[in-house]
């Protein structure tokens, strides 16, 4: 499909049809497509850890608030950055030509070194962009994802025995989405009703500027004005 047909084919599912399983293959596939996400100086701060085992993805649940859709998905892929991602610029720049390598290597320990705050910053960012490839990537094979925040995140890195200077990002759900597509027609409208109201709110500011500029102010207590406003 063209991206726009997969812009619009993706969307949220918090149900899936259980007993669904997904090959290493077709993770493969995927994930190839992923790691062409972007990231700062091509750190690739990304790391991804996949749960298919269904008494791991039921501990998962337990950690997740006992949200349903982490046992009944096909797999659970806990996307997570790298806070050291800087420190690995040598390898990632190795088959670099010397004037780039020579220029960027230091660059990149510069700007990283010592910076905590910028580190973990980098490292969601990184993470959360990989994120939304792979739920294109995966939508484009037929898969339907779900983006998850709802979980204990200390508690699911020592289940998954992360490193310390890896930390989760998001939790994301793949499978089949039960009954086929969940739709998200109450987003849409949500959507227009945002543009409708933001639309009336540009018109009531430049009519307000217009009378300004010819010397007219309108009356405070206008109440046709009080609305416009309260609904912008």
């Amino acid at each position: 499909m063209d991206f726009s047909e997969l812009v619009n084919a993706r969307h949220s599912v918090r149900q899936f049809e259980t007993g669904v399983t997904i090959s290493d293959q077709e993770l493969q596939t995927i994930f190839e497509q992923v790691v062409a996400s972007p990231s700062s100086f091509n750190l690739q701060h990304w790391q991804f850890v996949i749960v298919r085992e269904p008494t791991r993805k039921t501990e998962l649940r337990s950690l997740s608030f006992g949200q349903a859709q982490v046992e009944q998905c096909s797999a659970v892929v806990l996307v997570c950055g790298n806070l050291n991602a800087h420190a690995d610029a040598e390898r990632i720049y190795a088959d670099s030509d010397a004037q780039m390598r020579d220029k960027y290597v230091p660059m990149i320990e510069g700007v990283y070194k010592g910076q905590l705050a910028l580190q973990r910053e980098e490292a969601v960012r990184s993470g959360a962009l990989a994120a939304m490839s792979l739920m294109y990537a995966a939508r484009n094979r037929g898969w339907d994802c779900g983006p998850m925040i709802g979980f204990d995140a200390d508690a699911v890195a020592a289940m998954l025995d992360l490193p310390e200077h890896v930390v989760p990002v998001m939790m994301m759900v793949m499978g089949r989405a039960e009954g086929g597509r969940q739709h998200h027609a109450d987003i849409v409208a949500r959507c227009r009703k945002w543009f409708t109201l933001n639309h009336l709110a540009r018109r009531l500011l430049s009519s307000r500027v217009a009378m300004a500029a010819h010397g007219d102010t309108p009356h405070p207590r206008s109440r046709g004005t009080r609305r416009a406003e309260t609904r912008a």
